[in-house]
Formats: C-alpha cells, structure tokens, sequence
C-alpha cells in the first residue's frame, strides 16, 4: 500500500511504519491494561483476605480493597493524565508513552512484594495504595497519548480509516484482561490453597518483567509526523493541560461522560462480576473462564465496530451500542445468578465483549479528535482519565458497597447503576460534534 500524506501535513507516513507504531500501541497498552487488570481482579478475590483482618465481613472487607486499591489508581489517573499530557503536547507523544510504562512496572513489582496483613498489619493495605497510586499516574499518561500517536500518524498516512487504526490501542484492554484472567485462573488451578500466598503474586512478577519489553519497542520506533511539523514550527502551547480548559473544556466534558459509561460497565464486568459469580455459587476458576472468553470476542468486535465508525459516524457507533445496554442492564444480573453456564457466559460476552468494548472501540477516535494538536495529549486525557475515575474507579464499589452479601436478593442494584451509566453513554456522544473526517493538522 503506497504511502500518501493527509492535505496539508507536508508529511509521508510509510503503511510499515503505521503498522509498527499502531502494533507498538498495542503492545504497550496490552501490558498497561494487564498489570492493571491483575489488581482490579485481585483486590476483589484475594486481597480481602490477605491485606484485612478476617473479623471483617466479606461484602464490606470487598469494599476496602476495592476502595484502597482500584479507587486510588483511578483517582491518580488523571494526575497522571495532566502531568503526561502536559509533556505529550510539549516534548513529543512517544517519549510520555516511555515513561508511563516506566512507573506502571515500578508500581507493580511493588504490588508483588507487600507483606500480608499477618506481617506487618494494616500497612499492608497502604503499601497497596501507594503502589496503585504509582501505576495509575503512569496510566493515566497511556491512553490519551497512544490514542494521540497512532491516530496522528494514520491521518498523516492519508487513511480514511482512522477509527480502525486507531482501535488497535483499544484492543490492550480485552488482550490485557484475556491475559489477566487466564493467568490468574492458571495460578489458582496450579497453587491451589497457596494461590492466596504465593500464586497471585507471579502474576505481579511476570508483569513487572514483560514492561521493560514495551519500553523497548516504543523507544524505538518514530514520532507522531503530524506533532513534529507543529513542533519543527515552534508553536507547542506553554501549558497545555491547563489552557485545553479554558478553550476546550465542553468537549473535555462530554468526553468525560463517555468514558464514564463506558468504564462504569466495564469495571463492574471486570472487578464486581467475579465476586458476583462466586457468591451466588459458581467457582473462581469459572468467573474468570466467562472473563477469559468474552476478551476473546472483544478482539473481533472492537475491528468490527471501529470500521462501522469509519463508515456511518463514531457518534452513531456508541449510540447503538449505549442504547442496548439500558434494557440489558435488567438483563445482566438475572442471566449471572441464573447458574446457567451458557446464559452466564452469553451475558458476559454481551456485557463485555459487545457493548462495553463495541462502545469503546471508537472513543481512541473520537475524543482526540475533538482537539487540535498542540491540545490534543492533554484533551484526550483529561476526558478519559477523569471520566474514568466517574464510571470505572466508582461504580463497582458502590455496587459492591450496595449489594454486600445478598446477591439475589439486591440484583437490581447492579442493574440500575449499569443502566444509569448506560443513559450517560447514549447522551455524551449525542452531543459531540461528528469527526470521521475531521481534519487534524489544524
């Protein structure tokens, strides 16, 4: 495929090198969204029993790690987000993607180490927030900026299939959770009782390892051809992630609404799900099996969906999409607590693999391109990374909060929260200007 470059870009982008900086993005963010994932899965199924006292109830012990845990790297997201945004758009978007993945493995080493709550008492549980707090700020200088990185350079290509390129950052989340999920299954099926002491904590290790491969890769491969022209021009903002505020803070905040939605699902799926599963009597091995399979479908319907955004609008994708998910919020628990394998891991594939990640499929494409380039890493991010903190970094804990023990008997809390967070996911895109052929360079 001949090269081409977008009007005005001055700039030829070779397909090898869009191909290895989007394979680059994927990589990376594969790694970010494992180690993630590995905590959110494990502060709902180990650390409660490990880092808290057993006087405590489960529903409410739950609640604490999640709390401590997930709630702290969601809320140091968008520090992160602010801090690599501002680099992103001043320095160049590859070497912020560098960096964030250096604090993410430091962060999850760390995690591997702690002592248990036998050793060294409820410190246990700070040194998990200090260390989610370290992996948040690296991702939240993830998403905003290889959504930036791949898009830019796929438009300075000439492609009409932005979206589709730049899915291909979207598609570390369902390979990371695949990967998290059947790691963390293969651990407890190997360890067994020692699961809880030794097993989970490899996970953490192999995590911490494979960081330096996506440091390595990214460092070598090329700059968003698009932001080398604006810097060669000496135009770079002086504080991007502040003045993005003053000129473009609605779309900050519609992207902030979508993200939400999408993350509120998403992180139930991923962080509440296997907890649900396993208290209305199904095994760990088996929750993390239906989460397995349904990241399997999401590879498919992310490429599906982000080229249906490139033909009838990103805006009418998520739409669709958020618009099923308001009735299949009802649907989605009473399918879980039915025990039935098959209903089970259809509402898991539907949950995750068609609806969350059909939704976000797009979002790589549609919230940088609300922004112009010296804005865009530091747009893209705050959007994404506050709005997560909204939907994923809350939303499971007050369903696990709400719902503590009684799992067939308060299903329809899960079910309102999913559809609430479903209405934001239909609102947010309907009122964001329409970008498949946006330009970028300006």
């Amino acid at each position: 495929m001949a090269s081409k470059p977008a009007t005005g870009t001055g700039t030829r982008v070779r397909f090898r090198d869009l191909v290895l900086v989007a394979t680059a993005a994927v990589i990376g963010t594969t790694i970010e969204w494992y180690d993630f994932f590995i905590a959110a899965i494990s502060a709902g199924l180990v650390w409660p029993h490990i880092f808290l006292p057993s006087t405590i109830t489960p529903g409410i012990a739950v609640a604490y790690t999640l709390a401590t845990s997930i709630l702290v790297g969601f809320v140091a997201r968008p520090i992160g987000g602010f801090f690599f945004g501002h680099y992103g758009d001043r320095l160049g978007r590859k070497w912020a993607l560098v960096w964030d993945l250096v604090l993410i493995g430091i962060g999850t080493l760390g995690i591997g180490l702690i002592p248990t709550y036998s050793q060294i008492g409820l410190a246990a549980l700070g040194f998990v927030g200090l260390f989610m707090f370290i992996i948040g700020f690296g991702v939240g200088g993830e998403w905003g900026g290889a959504s930036t990185w791949v898009l830019e350079n796929a438009y300075a290509f000439g492609s009409r299939w932005r979206a589709f390129w730049a899915s291909w950052v979207q598609q570390g989340v369902p390979i990371g959770l695949l990967a998290a999920s059947s790691v963390l299954g293969l651990l407890a099926a190997i360890y067994g009782p020692n699961f809880l002491t030794l097993g989970w904590r490899i996970a953490f290790y192999a995590g911490a390892a494979i960081v330096v491969v996506g440091i390595a890769i990214r460092f070598a491969l090329i700059e968003s051809a698009l932001f080398e022209n604006y810097r060669a021009a000496g135009v770079t903002a002086r504080r991007p992630s502040l003045e993005v505020w003053r000129y473009y803070w609605w779309p900050i905040i519609l992207g902030m609404f979508l993200t939400a939605a999408d993350l509120a699902l998403g992180y139930v799926f991923i962080a509440y799900s296997p907890v649900y599963l396993t208290g209305v009597g199904l095994s760990q091995s088996y929750a993390l099996f239906t989460q397995a399979i349904a990241s399997l479908t999401a590879v498919f319907f992310i490429l599906a969906f982000a080229m249906l955004g490139d033909r009838i609008g990103r805006r009418w994708v998520d739409i669709i999409l958020f618009g099923i998910g308001i009735p299949f919020s009802f649907a989605y628990p009473l399918m879980l607590m039915s025990k039935n394998p098959a209903y089970v891991m259809l509402a898991q594939i539907l949950m995750w693999g068609f609806i969350t990640m059909g939704g976000y499929s797009v979002m790589s494409a549609i919230i940088p391109e609300q922004f112009p380039i010296k804005y865009r890493y530091s747009g893209a991010s705050m959007s994404y990374q506050i709005g997560a903190v909204l939907g994923g970094g809350i939303a499971p804990i007050i369903v696990s909060a709400l719902v503590g023990t009684n799992y067939m008997g308060l299903w329809w809390i899960m079910a309102t929260v999913v559809a609430i967070y479903s209405f934001l996911g239909v609102l947010a895109p309907a009122l964001m200007k329409e970008t498949k052929t946006a330009k970028l360079e300006t």
